[in-house]
């Protein structure tokens, strides 16, 4: 999976899935059809008058999801009526290089690697972004609902050497290097 869809998902956990954690007592997603995916002037237009309760359960006023519709070109709103990222590139990204043993692997200011996964960004910070280096199953979300006819998704671990179930030296430099590149 390419950075920017990985980008995309965390900004979709961030600012769309986390609020509905926060907000599960307020029971079933409200149920809606529309025909296809929709985003921009023709989402607003698509939730019509059901906009300002779609907006209250990503916790967002309905001028502040007009707002975001109208100017983010990467939301979108599902069949489901549920908002989703789907960013899509201007031109295709060139393949990656092969990343080479170098100095950024051994500079100094590296954490204890048995602390890797225990790094955080800012305290007391209004967000978080979480990094998930480990792997999961994704299952009944909005992404599996729209975009993989429900089935779930096994995203498979981050591994460079051929071993799925643990984190080389070399893995672990680069994870801390990733959190260092988006921590505050």
């Amino acid at each position: 999976m390419n950075v920017w869809i990985r980008t995309c998902a965390v900004l979709w956990f961030l600012f769309l899935a986390a609020p509905l954690f926060a907000q599960s007592a307020r029971g079933p997603f409200p149920m809606l059809q529309l025909g296809r995916h929709v985003r921009g002037e023709e989402a607003v237009a698509a939730l019509g008058s059901r906009l300002p309760e779609i907006a209250s359960r990503y916790g967002k006023t309905r001028e502040q999801l007009q707002r975001l519709l109208r100017h983010d070109r990467h939301l979108w709103v599902s069949r489901s009526g549920r908002l989703m990222y789907i960013c899509e590139l201007e031109t295709p990204l060139p393949e990656a290089p092969e990343i080479e043993e170098g100095p950024w692997l051994t500079q100094p200011g590296y954490y204890p690697l048995d602390q890797t996964f225990r790094l955080h960004s800012m305290p007391g910070s209004n967000r978080t972004i979480y990094l998930d280096f480990d792997g999961a199953t994704v299952s009944g979300t909005v992404w599996n609902e729209n975009h993989n006819g429900g089935s779930i998704i096994n995203a498979a671990p981050y591994d460079i050497d051929g071993n799925p179930s643990s984190f080389s030296t070399t893995e672990l430099q680069r994870i801390q290097n990733i959190w260092k590149r988006v921590a505050e």
